[in-house]
């Protein structure tokens, strides 16, 4: 089985930004090819790993932070290192032979005495890993419907999908509260597809959001965005006071929301 490398890169001229990609070489060389006419400052390894499946393993990251990613065709993604460098270490998993974080000199690694299980051992333990996935998926949903029909339970309403959109620019939050963080800042007038059976008492409702994005290092109240990420996919919890019935639906849907 293949060894390469997954790395994290950092550029004092991109605050705010990693970029996460694979090699077969050292990702020190790889650093060194990106640094190219177009880019001010040289790139910097913060962090890389070696692992086996290294093109899946990065794919996967690639997957997890997909609601950070600042542009779909770029590797570039607004997160921290350690953010980025705890994705990769989950995703890397069982293949991972090391990991080195270069900002510190601290580093960890694991041997691994064989590839992986394969033939019929891997497919017993897939079976297995199904069977328990299947039945936490199942318990999760007994739980939401129960949470979902509660008298004095924090969701109510229904659990529909419908399209709305913003009245002004507005936050979309990591969880239902103004003290949460922000995720990105949708533009006003843009289609958000909400979830009417996730709306709690205060106001706030699960979403989701395909189109141009904001994220908070790029916003300044009062003067709005200084740079918008185009065609992005993010989801997270906003306040339904900011959002209005599309054209195409009728004003009952938003009553039967209070």
């Amino acid at each position: 089985m293949k060894q390469g490398w997954v790395y994290i890169l950092t550029n004092r001229g991109m605050p705010g930004l990693v970029k996460i990609g694979f090699t077969k070489n050292r990702p020190s060389q790889r650093a060194k090819e990106l640094y190219g006419t177009g880019v001010a400052y040289p790139f910097e390894v913060a962090y890389q790993l070696r692992c086996y499946r290294y093109r899946e393993v990065e794919k996967a990251a690639h997957d997890a932070l997909s609601g950070r990613r600042v542009n779909g065709g770029r590797e570039f993604f607004a997160c921290t290192v350690d953010e980025a460098a705890e994705v990769l270490n989950y995703c890397a998993g069982k293949y991972l032979i090391e990991a080195q974080d270069l900002r510190s000199g601290l580093s960890g690694s694991r041997q691994m005495l064989s590839p992986p299980p394969s033939g019929r051992l891997q497919k017993r333990h897939f079976l297995w890993g199904t069977i328990v996935s299947a039945a936490l998926l199942l318990v999760v949903w007994v739980v939401f419907r129960y949470a979902s029909e509660r008298p004095n339970g924090e969701l109510v309403g229904r659990t529909e999908i419908s399209e709305m959109s913003a009245l002004e620019d507005v936050n979309m939050r990591t969880c239902p509260s103004t003290d949460c963080e922000v995720i990105a800042v949708l533009p006003a007038q843009s289609p958000i597809a909400v979830q009417f059976g996730t709306q709690t008492k205060k106001n706030w409702i699960y979403a989701e959001f395909h189109g141009d994005v904001c994220y908070p290092q790029y916003y300044l109240r009062g003067s709005g965005c200084r740079e918008w990420a185009v065609n992005n996919i993010v989801e997270g919890w906003v306040y339904m006071p900011n959002l209005m019935p599309t054209e195409n639906k009728q004003a009952s849907d938003l009553e039967a929301l209070f």
